[in-house]
């Protein structure tokens, strides 16, 4: 049975005939009751189907069981109400058996008294569009999961700032391998000067898996410095021994051991427990690293802080951070930076006028004027800046976490501090003419100190040629 009101071949239009036969898309007509009435070529290559298969035969022939009961109680129900239905996805059967998904168009057709003659089908192939959409899905979670990584070590980075004892800082890392993996119990051991492990925070529920021997996941990964993941206690029967058992008796299924390493020598280690068996992806490896990483660094900067305060590496009028005490900072921040992509400001600051009260008043007076700004500078700046005194009338202030933006309004409170008259000199103004360096969170990390503190030096005199009192901003 032909479609009504068809081309004719023996007519002349032999062209219409193969834009319908070769059409980009398939092209099937049926009468309401389901029976195909024509295919083009198309459709017979996309399916491998013969004609005689299809015309004469019910359309849901050609559907799976879901796309059969979506055809008889929604798709042909709205072409009827409608006459027509865009772009509805259906499984079409080939001649194989298989199952290829397919956006179908159906259009009605009717007399000139509105009766239904038959109905126009266009059928493309989705299987590339089913594929670019599971890619797109993929990629859209691999950005959520990066961007949940990128808040995870953000969020751990702002915590330990504002940390300012080992203590702390253990209790915390604790607090976020927990939050972030879904631990059981998270313990944290610190590695001794004999090299032996220490337990500094968590409960101790594996005592022989905490031991010192190579067949214990935490002495392995501190020995060795690499990332250790259990999933199973079967697991650590072939690798961990020592552990399996212990694993067993205290209802553990799963457990990681990430140590803390700080350039090449390994800190201390955290492990997290879990109560059930557990498979880690890569991408959990390399959280949990990263966040050991960021421990270690601060671990390292609460150390040297100990360490410079113990060598009295400060300036003994002022009693700021001396120029080593300020590199190391620099240094410190600078490398953090790089890990969790967040930018750092230095700040250069020269004093406008100081050498005049030095000449007139007295080296006694200018000292005096030395102690008073540096009061102001302090008060000014926020609680985890660090403000250290370069020489003579010279000041450098490192900000971590902060944009051009910031630095510039940290900048701008300690000129407003500095303008104020000074006791004992209150004749004699004095203004900052100020240098600011950014290292961008996007930019390379392998910024030196040396080059931050040559850029920020060259912006402060970039202000005091501009007319002092000023303050330039450039990036590193």
């Amino acid at each position: 049975m032909t479609e009504p009101g068809h081309f004719d071949e023996a007519a002349g239009d032999s062209s219409l005939v193969d834009l319908y036969e070769n059409a980009p898309c398939g092209l099937l007509s049926a009468r309401a009751d389901g029976i195909v009435l024509r295919v083009n070529e198309t459709f017979l290559r996309m399916t491998g189907h013969t004609g005689d298969r299809v015309v004469g035969r019910p359309l849901v022939d050609l559907l799976d069981s879901a796309g059969r009961l979506f055809y008889e109680t929604r798709l042909l129900p709205v072409v009827l109400l409608n006459d027509e239905a865009r772009e509805v996805q259906l499984a079409i059967i080939g001649a194989d058996g298989s199952a290829s998904p397919a956006l179908v168009n159906a259009v009605a057709v009717r007399d000139d008294d509105g009766g239904l003659r038959f109905v126009r089908f266009a059928i493309f192939g989705a299987t590339g569009r089913r594929s670019y959409e599971l890619q797109l899905l993929a990629a859209r979670r691999a950005a959520e999961e990066s961007e949940a990584r990128v808040r995870v070590l953000q969020g751990a980075a702002a915590t330990f700032s504002r940390l300012d004892t080992e203590a702390h800082v253990n209790e915390v890392i604790a607090a976020i391998f927990q939050a972030a993996f879904d631990a059981s119990d998270v313990v944290v051991l610190a590695v001794d000067r004999r090299g032996s492990l220490e337990l500094t925070s968590g409960p101790t529920p594996l005592d022989p898996y905490l031991g010192d021997s190579p067949e214990r996941p935490i002495a392995h990964a501190a020995a060795r410095g690499e990332n250790v993941t259990v999933s199973s206690p079967s697991e650590a029967d072939a690798r961990f021994p020592g552990s399996a058992a212990a694993m067993r008796a205290a209802r553990f299924g799963a457990l990681t051991a990430t140590p803390m390493i700080h350039d090449g020598a390994v800190l201390g280690v955290i492990s997290c427990l879990f109560r059930r068996e557990r498979e880690f992806d890569e991408r959990t490896v390399e959280l949990q690293a990263a966040l050991a990483r960021q421990a270690a660094q601060v671990l390292v900067r609460l150390r040297l802080q100990r360490q410079l305060e113990a060598l009295a590496l400060r300036d003994q009028l002022t009693g700021l951070g001396n120029r080593v005490m300020i590199e190391g900072a620099i240094q410190q921040a600078l490398h953090g930076s790089g890990e969790i992509r967040r930018p750092v400001a230095l700040i250069f600051v020269d004093l406008d006028g100081f050498k005049v009260i030095n000449d007139e008043l007295g080296h006694g007076i200018g000292d005096d004027v030395l102690k008073e700004i540096t009061r102001r500078m302090s008060a000014a700046v926020r609680h985890e800046d660090t403000v250290g005194r370069l020489g003579g009338d010279e000041f450098l202030i490192v900000c971590e976490d902060t944009d051009g933006d910031d630095a510039r309004a940290i900048a701008e409170r300690v000129c407003d501090v500095i303008r104020k008259p000074l006791p004992g000199a209150e004749a004699y103004p004095v203004t900052a003419s100020i240098g600011i360096a950014v290292k961008a969170a996007d930019r390379d990390s392998s910024v030196s100190v040396t080059t931050m503190i040559d850029l920020a030096d060259q912006a402060m005199y970039a202000s005091k040629q501009a007319g002092k009192d000023r303050i330039t901003v450039v990036l590193a």
